[in-house]
């Protein structure tokens, strides 16, 4: 009788305590947080039948006869619109096609080896106040060259792709620098400083530097310029490549 009184006694209060730690807000920083996903499997089958069973001049669908799990994406994120913000955001890939392409030299990749997880992207950012707004963002992100894009949930590709210029021209990701500015909502121009092509740890003691023009003269139509130059050979900060790209949609 004393037990079940005692309990009766005890189990409001405790109710309150519990009441009141669910009307608790949350913290502001864990509200502005958000969380993304992309799964993405193919089968592939290649009619020549290949000895070695492995596609030729392909990016990622590589393997004949063969159901593949190309990835699976995790994006977590504070994502930044106004002067003063500051935010990041991560994309952790996971699968047998995606990380492979746009995995770096020294990130989780060693040598000629290949993985099967990757940090896509890993940068945090800012708004410097200048003008309509500065963005910095530091980290590894993915390249602003070329017209297909290997995001996921945010720059769906929906094609298994065959293009030459996706796939040995241009590189995948950067690590380094980038800055974003917008004078007018017509031009938007980039300015990346660089380890180089699709390495996380740079092969040579020069940088490479690129920059990219976003024009829409008229609203049905976007021109993109990109250009890139510097050192890539490991060891070797004398011997520059350049890139030229444009994209007219």
């Amino acid at each position: 009788m004393l037990l079940m009184f005692a309990g009766a006694c005890v189990a409001p209060r405790a109710l309150a305590a519990d009441a009141d730690a669910v009307a608790s807000p949350l913290p502001a920083w864990l509200d502005e947080l958000r969380l993304d996903g992309f799964f993405s499997t193919t089968y592939s089958y290649n009619g020549n039948r290949p000895d070695s069973r492995t596609n030729q001049l392909r990016v990622f669908d590589l393997a004949d006869n063969s159901f593949t799990l190309d990835v699976f994406e995790l994006v977590m994120q504070r994502a930044v619109a106004s002067p003063r913000e500051a935010g990041f955001r991560v994309d952790l890939a996971l699968g047998s096609a995606l990380p492979r392409v746009s995995s770096s030299q020294g990130l989780f990749r060693t040598g000629s080896a290949t993985e099967d997880i990757d940090m896509q992207q890993a940068f945090a950012s800012y708004i410097a106040p200048l003008g309509s707004g500065l963005r910095l963002d530091v980290g590894k992100f993915v390249t602003p060259c070329g017209y297909e894009v290997i995001e996921g949930y945010d720059g769906w590709n929906d094609n298994a792709t065959r293009s030459m210029l996706f796939g040995f021209a241009i590189p995948f990701t950067h690590t380094g620098a980038r800055a974003t500015y917008t004078p007018s909502r017509r031009l938007t121009g980039v300015l990346i400083v660089v380890n180089g092509w699709d390495v996380a740890e740079d092969n040579n003691r020069s940088k490479t530097l690129g920059g990219q023009l976003l024009l829409t003269p008229a609203t049905p139509f976007t021109l993109t310029l990109n250009g890139m130059i510097g050192p890539e050979r490991s060891n070797d900060g004398s011997d520059a490549r350049s890139l030229f790209d444009g994209t007219a949609v």
